[in-house]
């Protein structure tokens, strides 16, 4: 059977040959502009059908990869257990990714962008110049890719597609908790969408959450307006979907678009303040999953038709987008013959005592992509950490003894996180030594990581070669204005 080519002439060059074979026909001269103009240069530069059509082919080969992969991982008890064949360099089963890699591999490691593509870019820039020289060098970004602080997440989502897409066994993406089941809705996506593709549309949508603000302050009897703001982006998306669903967009399936969950959302973006304009719009959201009605369906007749068509079309995107994000797993364990390194947004699922069960519980499926480590030596208390509901939180103490049951036995291990917004080591205690725990953030947006925003490069050479010391394998490398240049 000949091989599934991951790359498409559509997104790439048609006259650059496959990436595999790349490197042995142009010098790193050659390949590193290259690349670095298909990856970094048209990302947020194509048409709707070209990014469209990324993503479709980013869902359809991560969906092929997981079918060849289903059953493979998801019956190990620890990394020992994971196997691959000798010709397979990643394999992806459920909520879980396997590399084996050398023990003088690079990984480097970026984590909620938020939107932010000129930081994101600093990170893919490095993957691209060290991998065209040919060096052993992986990429992962551990989620949040939406929920943005600035207008610039459909080029960060291309940009992390067309990376995946030429080097599908060297990069691997997580799933973070603002891009998890149907939230980025709400948190600015849908929104940067309709203002890039359909600005008609954006117009007529921003201003119906206008007036959704102007009436929400109102009916709290606001003096400061500012403080319903946050409602603005949760009309935004809720009208689009109101929109899109009378013009017959594909319902949604309850485990594509979590209701309960989009409703604690909102709950916290508004401080849980009791109120009939937010009970409608979250009324309005639950029926995503339902097909139209027949009332609605001579509502839909009344609209203008156009409107109607744009606001499918731009909806259909997100789910899209939305579902691409989703398919990605909750943990990455990149492993070589003498060290670990595990990779997710922000830790495991709640009580979780094996591989199996840290990475694919269904019941704390979303709770595996919220979790937090906190420190009670510092007055935290689990729950008091999240702002958008009482999930599940560690102590270094609980979060040593979760990876104490699925490490390998004496071999230096690092666990690479986000979600927190720092960069820095913590140790974690084992029964055989300590495993050390990195956090990442590569946003230098003042709402994320600001003037500390790095990227990681993690040495797995040194880290296999010390058990005593292994902050020695850690770069992080700052991000700083000039480098956008």
């Amino acid at each position: 059977m000949p091989r599934i080519r991951e790359t498409s002439p559509l997104f790439f060059d048609a006259s650059l040959p496959d990436a595999e074979h790349w490197q042995e026909e142009k010098s790193p001269e050659q390949r590193i502009p290259a690349l670095t103009r298909e990856i970094l240069e048209k990302s947020g530069h194509r048409t709707f059908e070209e990014s469209e059509g990324l993503l479709q082919e980013r869902l359809a080969s991560t969906q092929r990869r997981k079918a060849r992969g289903e059953g493979r991982l998801s019956s190990a008890r620890t990394i020992d257990e994971l196997k691959a064949e000798p010709s397979e360099k990643k394999v992806l089963d459920g909520a879980l990714a396997y590399l084996p890699i050398e023990n003088d591999a690079v990984i480097i490691n970026a984590s909620d962008a938020h939107g932010n593509f000129a930081d994101l870019s600093v990170a893919i820039k490095t993957f691209i110049e060290r991998k065209a020289r040919g060096e052993k060098v992986y990429f992962n970004f551990s989620g949040d890719i939406s929920s943005g602080d600035t207008d610039n997440i459909v080029p960060a989502m291309e940009a992390l597609s067309s990376l995946q897409a030429r080097f599908p066994n060297e990069v691997t993406i997580e799933t973070g908790n603002g891009d998890r089941r149907g939230t980025s809705l709400l948190l600015g996506y849908s929104r940067e969408i309709a203002m890039r593709f359909a600005p008609e549309l954006h117009q007529l949508l921003e201003n119906a959450a206008e007036q959704k603000v102007q009436e929400y302050a109102n009916e709290q009897k606001l003096e400061d307006a500012a403080q319903a703001a946050p409602v603005k982006k949760i009309a935004y998306g809720a009208e689009l979907a109101r929109l899109a669903r009378l013009a017959g967009a594909k319902p949604s399936t309850a485990t594509d678009f979590n209701r309960e969950y989009l409703a604690g959302l909102i709950k916290g973006m508004t401080g849980g303040r009791k109120s009939q304009i937010l009970s409608e719009m979250v009324g309005g959201l639950g029926k995503q999953i339902e097909p139209l009605r027949a009332w609605e369906q001579q509502e839909a007749q009344a609209q203008n038709q156009e409107v109607l068509r744009q606001a499918r079309r731009i909806y259909e995107y997100w789910q899209l987008a939305d579902k691409v994000m989703n398919e990605q797993p909750a943990l990455a364990v990149y492993r070589s013959p003498d060290a670990a390194v595990l990779a997710t947004h922000s830790g495991f699922a709640a009580g979780g005592k094996t591989l199996t069960e840290v990475a694919y519980s269904p019941k704390v499926y979303d709770q595996a992509t919220w979790n937090k480590l906190i420190h009670t030596d510092k007055g935290e208390k689990p729950g008091d950490t999240e702002k958008y509901g009482a999930f599940r939180s560690f102590d270094p103490i609980e979060q040593g003894r979760i990876l104490e049951n699925i490490l390998p036995k004496n071999q230096p291990a690092v666990l690479v996180v986000g979600h927190n917004h720092g960069n820095f080591t913590e140790r974690l205690p084992l029964s055989w030594g300590e495993a050390l725990r990195v956090e990442n953030c590569v946003s230098s947006h003042k709402k994320r990581a600001g003037e500390q925003a790095a990227y990681v490069e993690i040495d797995v050479g040194k880290l296999a070669g010390s058990k005593t010391t292994p902050e020695d394998a850690i770069a992080f490398k700052k991000i700083s204005p000039e480098k956008h240049d």
